[in-house]
């Protein structure tokens, strides 16, 4: 997050939900779809397992974390 509000493409408020920065990036990143799809595809994964939905396994955390690095990125391009 911290990077994409570096970026401009979101802004970071204490009260924002993931779902608020996703909607974010889709409205002020709209001509970057890899990048939404990517962030919200991590959106997803990361509700799943916090709110109990799934387990994490070595792989997830690999996935999630190379994501990461193209969210970044891809913020960039």
């Amino acid at each position: 997050l911290s990077h994409l509000a570096t970026c401009e493409v979101i802004t970071i408020k204490r009260y924002k939900s993931n779902h608020d920065y996703e909607t974010e990036l889709k409205r002020r990143a709209h001509e970057k779809m890899r990048l939404i799809e990517i962030f919200s595809r991590n959106v997803i994964f990361f509700n799943s397992v916090w709110y109990g939905r799934r387990s994490l396994v070595k792989n997830d955390v690999i996935r999630f974390a190379d994501d990461q690095q193209k969210t970044i990125g891809l913020a960039d391009a």
